[in-house]
């Protein structure tokens, strides 16, 4: 069932769903480089004295999905605040002893010498993204929201506007444009039934997909329908794009990342070494990808002996990893 989530826990559920995805990308976490974060983690949580007793500890799984929620409203005031602080140091006396205006001047020359650094900050992690609002805290709240929810209406319709793909024709004049599509969340308050739908199918190990949606269907008691549209949108999360057939079967680029996790795995008794060669696990086998049938060749073949064009052509229409019961020659 899906699950309603309130406007404030937005930033956090979408952190841990995008944590979550990721996880289940070896890839993403060997470009993420997973080890810098433990290592803040150990640093900050687990090896400090007295941590452990805290209320603040926090467990690994919670400090990355804090590291991967993205607000949507970023404070500025922390980044004007060390300039300030830069400006004070400057002075050779207490800042309570200099003049205001003195301190006012040194204040706005520190803020324009560092301002490239703040609006580097300001303006992640896309510059057309990001909007820029300042506000007098000295005037009513009621009024300051009010305006700001005013300011936020008119620049995200000037944003959606603008945020178009130009349609060009073969000789590179433009015949149109088309809105760029809007990326919903609406698959937020359904995220646990995506990664247990997509748990429950890699765990089924190597077996006909149809065969295990329909033993997951009787497992959650969903629609087969629904089990494997969960599916598909549990991978475009998690690998960034739409499923295609091709792409469970290896490459190099997969055996590559593949083979470097395996040489780091502490897990060896999970291989298993048959007649002298090397039999990989289950976890080497879903990072590589499988490799392509090609048994359809045979029949191939027997139809070339048999040089019977008809069923030749017959056969170039079929899919190559379904292949057909073998000819009948009597």
């Amino acid at each position: 069932m899906k699950k309603t989530i309130s406007p404030k826990d937005l930033k956090m559920e979408i952190g841990k769903a995008k944590w979550e995805f990721t996880k289940r990308n070896p890839m993403a976490l060997k470009a993420l480089g997973l080890e810098e974060y433990r290592r803040t983690y150990d640093e900050f949580y687990v090896n400090r004295p007295g941590q452990h007793e805290s209320s603040k500890h926090i467990s690994f799984d919670q400090f990355m999905a804090e590291c991967f929620a993205t607000p949507a409203v970023k404070g500025g005031s922390s980044l004007f605040w060390l300039s300030w602080m830069k400006a004070m140091r400057k002075f050779l006396k207490h800042p309570l002893l200099v003049d205001f205006n003195e301190k006012q001047a040194a204040y706005r020359e520190q803020i324009l010498e560092d301002a490239k650094e703040i609006l580097d900050e300001l303006l992640s992690p896309v510059p057309p993204r990001t909007v820029l609002l300042a506000f007098d805290p000295e005037k009513p709240k009621k009024m300051i929201m009010a305006e700001i929810e005013e300011l936020v209406d008119k620049e995200i319709e000037l944003y959606r506007k603008s945020n178009v793909t130009w349609v060009f024709d073969e000789n590179g004049r433009v015949v149109g444009r088309e809105a760029a599509p809007r990326r919903r969340n609406k698959w937020l308050g359904m995220v646990d039934e995506l990664l247990q739908v997509w748990d429950l199918y890699q765990k089924a190990g190597q077996r006909p997909g149809s065969m295990t949606f329909r033993d997951i269907s009787r497992q959650v008691k969903r629609p087969l329908s629904t089990v494997k549209d969960q599916w598909y949108k549990a991978y475009r999360e998690i690998y960034g794009e739409a499923y295609v057939r091709d792409l469970k079967y290896t490459t190099e680029e997969k055996k590559e990342t593949a083979d470097e996790l395996c040489a780091k795995c502490p897990h060896e008794a999970k291989c298993i070494w048959a007649s002298g060669e090397w039999v990989p696990c289950a976890d080497y086998l879903a990072i590589a990808g499988k490799e392509k049938r090609m048994d359809f060749l045979e029949y191939r073949d027997d139809l070339l002996n048999d040089r019977s064009i008809e069923k030749w052509r017959e056969l170039e229409d079929l899919d190559p990893l379904d292949p057909p019961d073998p000819p009948d020659y009597e």
